[in-house]
Formats: structure tokens, sequence, C-alpha cells
């Protein structure tokens, strides 16, 4: 099939057609997923192939296979996670892989060196992407655990990029996987979606051990369409909405003021819980003054209701699902350059706010920007580049609405786990 529906996007649930031509990458795919039918079962996106005469396969949905569990086409997650681990702890392919790349980066860190990535996601903006999968890293740790918001599972990263102490543990600043197939879990999809930090992945596919060594895992990890000798990339980075604010190379003229504006939509006490929590991360970063604000909005009047309407309106159309009289106004420098201690508190807040707790967030770049009316059904900022008094460029800067929140996953688990696949 070549158009399926999104589980949750920006406008709710189960309302926005994809066509398969628009998802482009593994990445995409787990930016905009899940994705099921209009019978609400769960659908695969394949990517382009070819068939065994050379003739190129164009990209599709497809049902997962039928009889995974009981009668229905529905994956199981948590068998996905068991058969998963078991595959890559008896590959002696992803062991090498795994264990020659961590010495790898363990040799960059010592030296000094960089990992330098780079991309473009032209459906949110007309400007690239691009960090230092290694920027604060001082530690690389092989089968790096993770906890997750779903059921308690915890998910164990082949390799993870740790950095000094937050709090009371090592701050978790990147993470790479090694796969040894290109097809996408439910479980994967989830899990990318409460990420706070980049994660590479490579596609080891085709790869025999004898190929592994240090120069071999380095031009894989740096790899892109235009040095590769076939033109195919084998890794894919995955970076949240949550942190393209980060990471997005806006020109100067967008950003006069260098600040990071969060708008929060979360119950009562987690948004009290949130507060509590980024003003001891703050304190144990030793931020400069004024580089860190919160700002509480209760809804009293008039006035401040139609504030948090025009508010509530960039962080999703659910808004008032989370909350609909009280959100929180996150104000932060942004990180220049992209290290340091408000590179990790950035970092920090998406990891809060995409894996601890269940809320909508929305985004702006700079203070003067305004949500107006018309301009309310496209999630993305547009900014009227004029040239002269008849001539103008409209481009695309960034997202307005950052979540990937975390109760329409669950609901989907939820979903998978019923034998019965039902709407809402």
């Amino acid at each position: 099939m070549r158009e399926a529906i999104r589980w949750y996007s920006w406008k709710g649930y189960c309302v926005e057609k994809i066509s398969s031509f628009a998802v482009k990458s593994p990445s995409s795919a787990q930016t905009l997923g899940p994705f099921v039918d209009e019978n609400r079962k769960p659908v695969l996106w394949v990517n382009w192939g070819r068939r065994q005469d050379g003739i190129a396969i164009p990209p599709y949905f497809r049902h997962w296979p039928k009889g995974v569990v009981g009668r229905h086409w529905v994956p199981d997650y948590k068998a996905e996670i068991t058969a998963t681990t078991a595959l890559k702890h008896e590959s002696r392919v992803h062991l090498k892989a795994k264990a020659v790349c961590s010495q790898l980066l363990t040799k960059l860190i010592a030296e000094g060196k960089p990992l330098p990535w780079c991309f473009k996601d032209e459906t949110s903006s007309d400007f690239p992407l691009s960090g230092n999968l290694l920027s604060n890293v001082i530690q690389v740790k092989e089968e790096c655990p993770l906890k997750t918001p779903f059921d308690q599972q915890r998910y164990c990263f082949d390799i993870g990029l740790l950095g000094p102490k937050i709090l009371e543990k090592p701050q978790l600043l990147g993470a790479i996987e090694f796969e040894l197939t290109s097809r996408m879990g439910i479980w994967k999809t989830a899990v990318c979606k409460a990420l706070g930090f980049p994660l590479m992945t490579v596609n080891l596919d085709g790869v025999n051990e004898t190929q592994i060594t240090e120069d071999w895992c380095y031009r894989i990890l740096t790899e892109t369409t235009t040095t590769s000798d076939d033109g195919q990339r084998r890794n894919y980075l995955f970076v949240h909405t949550m942190l393209y604010p980060v990471y997005l190379d806006l020109p100067e003229k967008f950003r006069p003021e260098n600040r990071h504006r969060f708008i929060v939509f979360a119950s009562d006490k987690e948004l009290q819980k949130l507060r509590e929590l980024l003003n001891r991360i703050s304190e144990a970063l030793e931020l400069p003054k004024n580089a860190f604000l919160i700002q509480p909005h209760p809804n009293k009047n008039a006035t401040t209701q139609k504030e948090m309407e025009h508010e509530g309106s960039m962080a999703g159309h659910d808004w008032k699902e989370y909350n609909d009289h009280f959100y929180l106004r996150i104000s932060v420098n942004a990180p220049r350059p992209k290290n340091g201690p408000l590179y990790r508190l950035h970092l920090a807040l998406a990891h809060l706010l995409n894996c601890q707790f269940d809320c909508l967030v929305g985004y702006k770049y700079q203070q003067t920007v305004s949500n107006n009316p018309d301009q309310q059904e496209n999630p993305i900022w547009i900014h009227r580049d004029w040239r002269d008094c008849n001539n103008w460029t409209d481009l695309k800067v960034a997202p307005k609405h950052l979540s990937q929140p975390l109760r329409p996953l669950r609901k989907f688990l939820e979903l998978l786990s019923s034998d019965q696949a039902s709407p809402i």
C-alpha cells in the first residue's frame, strides 16, 4: 500500500494520512510512526529496494506477518525485545563490530577528536542540523541500559556515550546501535521517541567479520552518500525533534537573542516535579545567572486565557487534554558552541520531556514570533524573506511542535497487547 495513517501527529489521533514517499529514511519512519491502516491495524514502512533484475522497488507500507499474535496482524513488542537481544548475542559480526567500534571511540575521546555529523530534515526546516557525537563524552560503555517509560522495560544500547555525572549518574549523551536487519520494529520506534540524545544506527547487512577494523568503523560511522563507494550510506542518525533547537544551524538573523523558548503542558503535579528537577540540574551544572529561566503561567483571567490558547496552539491541538489552566514557559540560552554546560542542560531537558513526563511541548525560536490564526494549521515556523517589495521567499525555520508524547505511544502498545486491533 502506498498510503497509511499516522497513529498520532500534532493534529491528534489517526487524523493525518501519509504517503510512503513522504517517509524519507528509517530515521524519518521512526519520527513519523507508528503507522496504521484504515482499520487501525499496524503497518510497516518498507524502504526503497531492488528486484533481482535490478528494477527499483518504490517505498511502501505493508502489514506485519500474519500469526505473530493470535489471528491478527499485530506484532508483540515484548517478544521483539527477546528475539532482537538473542539475535545480537548470537551474531559474531555484531559482537566484533561493537568491540572494535568501542576501542576506536575510546581512542578518539583520548585524542580529543570529534565525530561530526550533519543532515537536513527538509520536512521541518530549510536549514541543516549538525553536531559532534562525542561532545562532552568522557567514557564509552558497551551494553548501556536505558530505563524506558514503557512497562518499566529497559533498552540496552550496543554502545553508550557517557558524559560527566549529573546529579547522581553519568549523563547519557549519545548511543550507537548495530543493526542486523533494516526492518524497524515497534519496540525500536517507541524507544526512539523517548530519547534525549542523538542515536546512530549502523546497518551490518552484508558485512563479514574480516571487514571489521578500526578504519572500517570510522568510515562507516562518518559515511555519507558522497563518500560511500556505492552511493549508499549504512548509518542513520536519529535526532528527536525535541533536540532540533540545539542542532539546527540557523542564520544569526533568526536568533537575535540567542535563546530558546519551550512551552510545556502537563499535569500540575508533573509540572511541579519538572520544575524542581530542572532547578537541581541547573545548579549542578553551575549555569551562569539568567542563562536558564522557568516561568509558571496559571490561567487567571481573560488575558492569560488568550495567552494560553496562543501558546497552546504551538504545542499541539490536544493541549487542553494535558492542562487547560496551567503551563510552564522555559527560557534558556542556546549552546554556542554545541558543548559545555548549556549543551548538557538541553539534553537533560530533552530526556525529561521525552522519557519521564507525559507532556506536550511547543517551541519559539525567538521571542517576537507569533503563531497567528492563519498559521496555526502549520506545525512549522515560516519566515518570509523579502528580497524587495514584490518578491519574497518563504523559509521553513523550525518545528513549533517538538514533542512525540508518551500517552499516544502507551495507547498504541496497549492496542498491540490486546488480541483485537480496534479504534480508540
